[in-house]
């Protein structure tokens, strides 16, 4: 469900934090939030293409038509998906079921052989990722503990370059060592069903929610606050330039000031402008841009928007007082002088 949030902050700078440690923007390249559509809210734009029938269901929070009902013969299909050298797969899942594939790009060579990466839960309810690195070295971890019991989890599958390793619900549970990084292929990738050695098809039936991928390998702290996300949005916005260590009202002398900082937020961020201008980030949501000042007081307001559209903004009041900081500078110096000659 889209929330949106209008926040203006005259508070210290301690307060920035808005509850959020971690950056969970960084390297994602996938994002089905699954509300009612297969969006990508990735910057990515890679929107699924589905096949077969669905029906819109509660999430884990019990939110109306904010995830998707698997139906066993329906997918949906992340056309030209580019596999990263390493990689985070995340979902919230729900089913009772087993031998039911979660998201996956993977091929039969032949019977021998299988090339890609496959996240899903096995014939024995056990929950399974499996990867290939270089075409050959085909390597498998499994959790000690089923999740076919018909209840939310968050999944989460990564690789590093070194080892496979798969989370439940925020905490580690198994991993198996793997050397090298993983190839791309030309083949799309798939949620909710794969392709089998003997043609058949594992489908995935039950509840999705929140699939995400990254190009990169989360740790355990930033699996874990996947895990405590919500739908609610939270946008953070950090100023670490000027100095607002005592607020945000700032006496400048100059006409001209570099605003630098920070934005994040969990569903990641589309826009940045400051004073109705676009701001460009880093991939880390660094920012930098110089203003303009007029003599007196300037209002700056630094707006952001996320990719489900939710917003944040922050106030920042800057004094343009060139002529009154001469006037102390000289009556300082003044002062200075008299002191000498007595």
């Amino acid at each position: 469900m889209k929330k949106s949030i209008s926040i203006i902050i005259l508070l210290i700078a301690s307060f920035y934090t808005f509850g959020q440690s971690v950056n969970l923007d960084k390297g994602l390249i996938l994002y089905f939030p699954l509300n009612g559509n297969f969006e990508d809210f990735s910057k990515n734009r890679n929107d699924g293409i589905p096949f077969g029938k669905f029906d819109e269901h509660p999430d884990r929070l019990g939110n109306s038509s904010s995830s998707f009902l698997f139906k066993g013969s329906s997918y949906f299909k992340v056309k030209d998906f580019e596999t990263p050298k390493h990689i985070t797969i995340s979902a919230w899942i729900k089913t009772s079921e087993r031998k039911i594939d979660i998201f996956t790009k993977h091929k039969y060579i032949d019977n021998n052989r299988q090339k890609g990466f496959i996240f899903f839960i096995h014939a024995n309810g056990l929950l399974t990722f499996a990867a290939s690195t270089n075409g050959t070295n085909w390597v498998q971890t499994r959790a000690p503990e089923t999740v076919s019991d018909n209840k939310w989890h968050h999944v989460v599958a990564t690789y590093d370059g070194a080892k496979i390793k798969i989370y439940i619900d925020g905490y580690f549970q198994s991993e198996e060592e793997l050397n090298g990084d993983l190839t791309n292929y030309d083949w799309d990738a798939y949620c909710g069903v794969r392709k089998q050695s003997n043609d058949s098809f594992n489908y995935f039936r039950g509840g999705i929610d929140e699939l995400r991928v990254y190009d990169r390998a989360l740790n355990e702290k930033e699996i874990q606050e996947l895990y405590k996300l919500s739908d609610e949005s939270v946008i953070t916005i950090t100023i670490t330039s000027p100095d607002i260590s005592r607020g945000f009202k700032v006496i400048e002398k100059n006409n001209e000031i570099t605003i630098s900082g920070n934005v994040r937020a969990n569903n990641g961020i589309r826009e940045l402008t400051i004073d109705q201008e676009p701001v460009e980030l880093d991939e880390n949501g660094n920012f930098s841009k110089k203003i303009k000042l007029k003599e007196g007081e300037n209002q700056i307001y630094i707006f952001a928007i996320d990719w489900q559209d939710n917003t944040a903004v922050q106030k920042l009041v800057i004094t343009h007082n060139s002529a009154n900081k001469e006037t102390i500078k000289k009556e300082d110096n003044k002062d200075s002088r008299s002191q000498q000659k007595e």
